[in-house]
C-alpha cells in the first residue's frame, strides 16, 4: 500500500517525516497519517512526492503490484499469437517487458516461464541460442521459487528440479526436491524415481513408484462407495 511505499522509501533516503513536509508544503502530522494510512496526498503532490522519494508515480501508487488472473491469461494468449506471427524473440521480447513492469507478480512470473518453455520446444532456432533462452527461463523460475506464496514457489521448484535433472545436476535437483512438501497437487515422487533412475538406482526408483502406486490405491479404495450403501 502507498503508506508503507512512502515510510519505506523516506527512510531509505534518510529524510525525516519533517523534511517531507517541508518540501511538498504540508504539516508533518499530515505526512504521518499518510504512513499510517489514515489519509492519503492530495492528488496534486503525487508527482513532488514521488520525486522526492525518487520512485515513479506507478510505484507510489503500487499500480504495478497487482495482476488479476484474468488479466494474466489474456497477456498470455497475446505472448503465444504473437510468437506464431512473429517468432520466438518477438514473443520472449514482448513477455519480458510484462514481466519488467510488473516485477512483484509472483503468477505473471511464474506463468511466463511455464508459457515460453513450451513455446521455446516448438521453436527450431540454433542451439545455442536455445540454450540461452533457456537460462533465462529459468531465472524466471528461480524469482518464482523465491515467492512466499507456496502455490506458484512449488510449482516453479518442481520445475527447476526437472530442468536440473535433464541437465544432468543431480545433486542440486536433489536438494531442489528436498524442499518440496511430501504431498501437494505437484506430487515429487515421480520426480524423485526419474533422478534415481537417471544415476542408474533403477531399485530406489522402483521401491518409490512401487509405494506412490500403492498409495494411489488405498485412496481410491477410501474414497469407493461402500457395497451396503444406498444413494437413495
Amino acid at each position: 500500500p502507498m503508506n508503507t511505499i512512502v515510510k519505506e522509501k523516506r527512510k531509505e533516503l534518510g529524510l525525516t517525516q519533517e523534511q517531507v513536509a517541508d518540501y511538498l508544503g504540508v504539516s508533518t502530522p499530515a505526512v504521518s497519517k499518510w504512513e499510517k494510512g489514515v489519509s492519503y496526498p492530495d492528488v496534486t503532490l503525487l508527482p513532488p512526492l514521488a520525486r522526492l522519494l525518487k520512485i515513479d508515480l506507478n510505484t507510489l501508487m503500487c499500480f504495478h503490484e497487482e495482476l488479476s488472473s484474468k488479466e494474466i491469461a489474456l497477456f498470455m494468449n497475446k505472448v503465444t499469437e504473437v510468437t506464431r506471427e512473429e517468432g520466438f524473440e518477438k514473443g520472449y521480447e514482448l513477455a519480458m517487458e510484462k514481466v519488467r513492469e510488473y516485477p512483484g507478480s509472483v503468477e505473471l512470473i511464474h506463468e511466463i516461464a511455464m508459457l515460453l518453455q513450451g513455446l521455446l520446444m516448438m521453436t527450431e532456432c540454433p542451439l545455442e541460442k536455445k540454450e540461452t533462452y533457456n537460462e533465462y527461463i529459468t531465472q524466471l523460475y528461480e524469482r518464482a521459487a523465491k515467492s512466499n506464496d507456496s502455490k506458484f514457489a512449488d510449482s516453479a521448484k518442481y520445475m527447476l528440479a526437472s530442468r536440473l535433472i535433464a541437465s544432468e545436476e543431480f545433486d542440486r535437483a536433489e536438494e531442489m526436491l528436498d524442499t518440496l512438501p511430501e504431498y501437494n497437487a505437484l506430487d515429487k515422487r515421480d520426480l524423485q524415481a526419474r533422478l534415481l533412475m537417471e544415476q542408474g538406482k533403477n531399485d530406489e526408483a522402483a521401491r518409490i513408484l512401487e509405494r506412490k502406486l500403492i498409495s494411489n490405491l488405498q485412496n481410491n479404495q477410501n474414497h469407493q462407495p461402500s457395497a451396503t450403501s444406498s444413494p437413495y
